[in-house]
């Protein structure tokens, strides 16, 4: 409902005449007309007047009204408590419509948590004077909640984490309620009751229904006020601003639309304004349309975890967002927990300091030992100014009439990754020096994780630096492969992580440099180099009888003789890697091997269904990393997808690589390579369809994204000119 309340605080009175005309009906409220004749007869007659009741609850007086109905304070004299009495317009409406809604208010009732507003009884009754022209009412008695809506709490100043902890109840209660099988359909901040008592609880699912109601149920519906605002309105105020692009065109809202909702609220009550721009409806639904989010402000001060958690669950299509609310939940408890847990550090060694002179001392040593990390981490860069150099004139060097073009576009791009790499491990070693919030185990997990990182971007910068015309046409891709230093300092990953080997004389360390190094010349378009470079750190692990670095190993030499062309060896080096990886738990490397074992198999001849098995085997191992969807979920789905098209089975063809697409684009980001690629193979699939229009659109996405990202004059970017070519014949 619009600006329903159940508080104490809440302004009486009915909506303005202006929106009261443009609503266009003619609502009026009975109870309050009858509180106020039986007011005037006390004041005529001089006696006390009758009470005017609603089932067994006494009406005290009117608190508020919305799209769907009117809250009165009320009392409850068999229980001896006050409450919040909401009643639902009747409008004449249909027996068919009041039982739906009575059967909706009944399911609400079912509803018992925390973070919900209670509803303590559900009926129906027929208002005094008749304004519903003699129809029946549904009336919800509530739980009467002192305090104020999350607006109003907002409209003090707030740090972020305490916002967090806010949002995270309020998502609790959504969660609760769609695992009851309801959707809320218009959550927004007016709609989040924070309590005097602290506890925060969702309220107003007036515009809720249970998700198995028929959709005919809604076409008989008649028009809200919510409607008629979206039709009426000619700035964007209240509920549309939290709408999904789904809602926007027309589409029933569900679970995943609150999730939407949800994410623009939080956004907003952390960044002081909502991530879609536009002053009027039509600006704001093309930007949530096009999923033209705004800049993260740099004045939130926030985790970068926490926008990507946001940013995810406002993806245009709803099944690239989380896949339920509990899921979002969690990925926002990991900040949240951060928080609460560098809070108790504070705390305790508050309490347990022995004089302040004490206490001082220790925040010296903290802020020493936080320099120290930010030095070390900063020292540990496989990127400095030197390499920079060499890299850009080794490109240069080159000759070729778009190198300079490419130094442009991958220098700036290292410069991130080098960036994040130093700001996680100074994370790291924060997390265990520091706040001591990470055990010496997950920190050691991390720091094996985070000099993966470092190795992979040392190789592929020194072979950078001897730079030539192959290395010109795939350093773009190449930079862009390098997997996010951010997932070291995940800490529920690392968990799943298996512990790292001792390397006390430093062999260990010996057999990961040409591992690096295989990979980064396989990526530049050197296989031959890459395939020795592999081969040779393969002896060395099996000589360390080591699984995880002789799996790591195999899939090295598995994605050069993919390269070079030699699918059967490929295969064999994949299929090792997969089993031996899987044994040592390395559940990451063990789904990229078999998702590459497919892709070979699928370029083999008369291999398509045991490219089919190995995908099968890919999403096992995916589930067991547990991480949601993510770029290895991008990238199975896009294997996935051309498999099929090779197949002939074009429309299941079409569902996968329109995923893998709506993936990768919260993933990757629309100025990544492989994006562009998605978009390409989507493309051909539309083209075999028929949908030649379609297909054409989707190329020229795809020429935008690969002209940004690799440049106009990229062999790749002539392929999609190609292919737009043959669309307009």
């Amino acid at each position: 409902m619009a600006g329903e309340s159940t508080t104490a605080s809440a302004t009486a009175g009915p909506p303005d005449g202006g929106r009261w005309r443009a609503i266009g009906r003619a609502r009026q409220d009975p109870l309050q007309l009858e509180l106020a004749r039986r007011k005037a007869r006390m004041r005529l007659f001089e006696e006390p007047p009758a009470a005017v009741t609603v089932g067994r609850y006494l009406v005290l007086g009117r608190i508020g009204s919305g799209g769907m109905g009117v809250v009165y304070a009320a009392f409850d004299p068999q229980l001896d408590r006050k409450i919040a009495l909401k009643v639902l317009y009747a409008d004449g409406s249909s027996d068919d419509r009041h039982r739906r809604l009575l059967r909706e208010a009944q399911a609400l009732a079912q509803l018992t948590h925390p973070n919900v507003v209670a509803i303590h009884d559900v009926g129906s009754f027929d208002p005094p004077g008749g304004a519903g022209g003699g129809a029946a009412s549904v009336f919800l008695a509530m739980e009467y909640v002192e305090g104020e809506t999350l607006t109003r709490w907002l409209a003090q100043p707030r740090r972020w984490q305490e916002i967090l902890d806010t949002m995270v109840e309020a998502a609790r209660g959504i969660a609760a309620a769609h695992a009851k099988g309801l959707v809320h359909r218009d959550f927004k901040p007016d709609n989040v009751m924070v309590g005097a008592d602290g506890r925060v609880r969702v309220m107003d699912f007036g515009l809720a229904r249970a998700a198995a109601t028929p959709a005919t149920d809604r076409a008989a519906a008649p028009a809200s006020t919510l409607a008629l605002e979206l039709t009426t309105a000619s700035t964007i105020v209240g509920t549309p601003a939290y709408m999904a692009p789904e809602q926007h065109a027309g589409a029933p809202a569900d679970a995943l639309s609150d999730q939407f909702a949800f994410c623009v609220a939080t956004w907003e009550a952390i960044c002081g304004e909502r991530p879609f721009a536009g002053d009027s409806l039509p600006e704001l639904a093309t930007a949530v349309s096009q999923g033209r989010l705004r800049e993260w402000p740099r004045s939130a001060r926030t985790p970068p975890w926490l926008r990507r958690a946001l940013e995810r669950g406002l993806a245009r299509q709803p099944q690239a967002r989380w896949p339920t609310m509990n899921a979002l939940v969690a990925a926002l408890e990991r900040v949240r927990g951060r928080v609460r847990r560098r809070r108790t550090a504070l705390v305790v060694g508050a309490c347990v300091g022995v004089a302040l002179a004490a206490a001082a001392g220790r925040e010296l040593l903290r802020l020493r030992d936080g320099r120290q990390c930010d030095a070390a981490a900063a020292h540990g860069s496989a990127w400095d100014p030197a390499t920079r150099g060499n890299v850009r004139d080794a490109i240069v060097a080159t000759g070729l009439d778009d190198a300079a073009d490419t130094a442009a576009r991958v220098l700036p791009r290292l410069d991130a990754v080098a960036r994040e790499w130093t700001e996680a491990s100074a994370t790291a070693c924060r997390a265990l020096r520091v706040e001591a919030r990470w055990s010496p185990d997950t920190h050691a997990r991390s720091q094996w994780c985070l000099e993966q990182r470092r190795l992979e971007l040392a190789a592929l910068t020194d072979a950078l630096q001897h730079a030539d015309a192959a290395t010109v046409r795939t350093a773009a891709w190449a930079v862009a492969a390098l997997q996010p230093a951010a997932a070291c300092i995940d800490a529920q990953r690392l968990a799943r992580l298996p512990a790292p080997p001792s390397d006390p004389d430093g062999l260990v360390h010996a057999v990961r440099v040409p591992i690096a190094a295989a990979w980064a010349q396989t990526a530049l378009g050197h296989p031959r180099e890459g395939l020795a470079q592999a081969e040779r750190a393969l002896q060395q692990a099996l000589a360390l009888s080591t699984p995880s670095l002789v799996a790591a190993a195999h899939l090295a030499v598995g994605l050069a003789r993919e390269q070079l062309g030699d699918g059967p060896a490929a295969v064999v080096a994949l299929r090792d890697a997969y089993f031996i990886g899987g044994g040592a738990n390395e559940l990451e490397l063990a789904e990229r091997s078999a998702t590459a074992a497919a892709r070979v198999l699928d370029a083999t001849a008369g291999a398509g269904h045991d490219a089919r098995t190995w995908l099968r085997v890919a999403e096992v191992e995916d589930a067991r990393m547990g991480d949601g969807e993510g770029i290895g979920d991008a990238e199975r789905l896009l294997t996935r997808g051309t498999v099929l098209a090779h197949a002939g089975e074009l429309e299941a063809a079409r569902a996968d690589l329109e995923q893998a697409v709506a993936i990768g684009q919260q993933r990757w980001g629309e100025q990544h390579p492989a994006f562009g690629r998605a978009l390409q193979r989507l493309a051909g699939t539309e083209l075999a369809l028929g949908h030649r229009e379609v297909a054409r659109a989707l190329l020229q996405r795809a020429d935008a994204v690969f002209e940004a990202a690799l440049g106009p004059e990229h062999p790749d970017r002539a392929a999609v000119l190609s292919e737009l070519a043959t669309t307009s014949k």
